[in-house]
């Protein structure tokens, strides 16, 4: 259905009432009393609104209706038209050719709506990506706290340990000390023993 608005400009002087009326059931088949009475705005225009399927052929006029059951017509043929797939408003004044205008079928502040609807989306996806780079800040931060706090607990390890180690390389450089005393005195003396031993030896075998 189509919402389609006629108006026309006609000041009545003798209380007359305009209405609408065509071929179509709407528009009271041609009978004037069974047509689409219009509203009376300021300064002589009259409105008539009323919702039709599209694509229909319709025939109309306007007509004064007088309260003694006289009627009168425009002079001129029936103007026709074919209902619009779009709103549309029909302008003209009395006895003239029709002014075409299609309507806005969004009224502005549902415009204005529409719009900040479809700005949702955006709006969403740049809330959402701010929630993302906190959630990454403070998944950083706290990678990078706890990182952090290993390190300290590595170097407090090291730092302990470091008493040990020192003494551990005192205790092995002393035993490398021993070792080399024992090298260079111990060892010479032992050879010269086994020598003399050695040579005790061959002297009693040659004596038996």
């Amino acid at each position: 259905m189509v919402n389609l608005i006629f108006r026309t400009h006609y000041a009545t002087t003798d209380h007359g009432c305009l209405a609408l009326v065509g071929s179509l059931s709407e528009f009271g088949t041609w009978n004037p009393e069974k047509g689409i009475r219009a509203n009376q705005h300021p300064e002589g225009t009259w409105e008539a609104k009323v919702s039709l399927s599209a694509g229909q052929d319709l025939e109309f006029k306007w007509v004064i209706l007088y309260g003694d059951n006289y009627v009168r017509w425009e002079d001129r043929p029936n103007r026709y038209i074919k209902t619009p797939v779009e709103d549309t408003a029909y302008t003209s004044t009395w006895n003239e050719e029709l002014e075409i205008t299609e309507l806005k079928s969004i009224p502005v502040v549902s415009a204005l709506r529409n719009r900040k609807r479809d700005l949702q989306p955006v709006t969403q996806l740049s809330e959402l990506e701010s929630q993302t780079e906190a959630v990454n800040r403070r998944v950083t931060g706290g990678s990078l706290q706890q990182i952090n706090d290993n390190l300290s607990k590595e170097l407090q390890s090291v730092r302990r340990m470091s008493p040990l180690l020192q003494d551990l390389t005192e205790k092995h450089t002393m035993k490398a000390k021993k070792y080399s005393v024992y090298n260079r005195r111990i060892c010479p003396l032992i050879a010269k023993c086994l020598a003399l031993v050695m040579v005790i030896s061959l002297w009693c075998l040659l004596e038996l």
